[in-house]
């Protein structure tokens, strides 16, 4: 399950959740391709992989080349995890590590993330980076079925 949107601004906002494919890893780089394209300059991203286990293992190549294509693009880019989930922490790391770029980090700290991120974002991204934040936890899907969102 996930839900990939731009809220205001610059910033663009992804949360995963288990049961996740590689197709629907496919998506999630397919809109978080888009949304980085239709903003003019660099863009600031976030997400939320707390309820994730892992990302299935044939989505690694494909999550890695995203971050590496789109690394000029990219101001700062924050990922939260849980720290009980250790594969999805070391797989985030690994992809961080090949695409390169000391602008993203792994965080399993909320606040700590917020912070870093929020030194380069305006008020309004801020208060949007704010509200994302604090549905951490909550489900991802409204409804059976459900599985993106897309602003």
């Amino acid at each position: 399950m996930y839900i990939v949107q731009k809220p205001v601004g610059r910033l663009i906002e992804a949360r995963m959740g288990s049961p996740l494919t590689a197709g629907d890893v496919d998506n999630v780089i397919q809109h978080m391709r888009l949304n980085i394209l239709s903003i003019p300059g660099r863009v600031v991203c976030v997400g939320d992989f707390t309820q994730l286990e892992e990302l299935p293992p044939e989505s690694m190549a494909s999550f890695t080349a995203l971050l590496t294509r789109d690394n000029p693009r990219v101001e700062r880019s924050g990922f939260l995890i849980s720290r009980k989930m250790s594969k999805l922490g070391l797989q985030i790391e690994q992809i961080i590590e090949t695409a390169g770029g000391p602008h993203r980090k792994t965080f399993d700290d909320k606040d700590a993330l917020a912070k870093w991120l929020g030194n380069v974002l305006t008020e309004e991204e801020r208060a949007s980076l704010k509200m994302f934040l604090s549905k951490t936890g909550a489900p991802i899907a409204t409804s059976p079925g459900a599985k993106k969102t897309i602003e």
